[in-house]
């Protein structure tokens, strides 16, 4: 069997990774090409949002993540959604 590149120019770099399990070919493709970061610990943990509801104020947000806390559940990342910003204003209580 053959092979055939054609590019503009008058140099072609080309790498052939092979190996004996898809898992070892991607370990090397990835050695070579680099690998992704690791995406932050707290990304893992319990999100909690308040876009279940729309009549909120900041005493009802402190009750969702105080109770959460009081039930022992980890809470990582708590997301003040569109309904929070009244009239474009950002975190206005």
């Amino acid at each position: 069997e053959r092979v055939q590149f054609s590019v503009p120019g008058e140099a072609l770099e080309y790498f052939v990774i092979h190996g004996p399990t898809p898992a070892e070919i991607l370990e090397r493709y990835t050695r070579l090409t680099g690998r992704p970061a690791h995406v932050p610990a707290w990304s893992y943990g319990l999100w909690l949002s308040t876009s279940f509801t729309t009549d909120y104020d900041e005493q009802t947000v402190a009750h969702f993540v105080d109770g959460m806390a009081e039930r022992g559940l980890p809470l990582s990342v708590f997301h003040f959604d569109c309904f929070w910003m009244r009239e474009f204003n950002w975190s206005d209580f």
